[in-house]
């Protein structure tokens, strides 16, 4: 399987979590396993992280889950940045 390809299906998994707008997943060239994400939540901040494995998945699961919950009030995102 292409890298392109496991980064589309990486993309279409977070696409599916709740709270999840949009999602761009980049192939880095250290490991064919390792990708940046850059996914954008329902209420509009920016997540971005490293996907390594499984862990790393439902690591950033969790913490997508947290920036849902805090809405704007997360400092290590990018709370409206559609507005400026």
């Amino acid at each position: 399987m292409a890298d392109e390809e496991k980064a589309f299906k990486l993309a279409e998994k977070i696409c599916g979590w709740e709270g999840v707008a949009a999602c761009e997943c980049y192939a880095k060239s250290l490991t064919e396993s390792t990708y940046d994400v850059l996914a954008k939540t329902e209420n509009g901040q920016l997540v971005e992280g490293t996907i390594a494995g499984p862990r790393d998945l439902e690591r950033f699961l969790g913490y997508i889950d947290v920036v849902v919950s805090l809405e704007s009030k997360n400092f290590r995102n990018y709370p409206n940045f559609e507005e400026r």
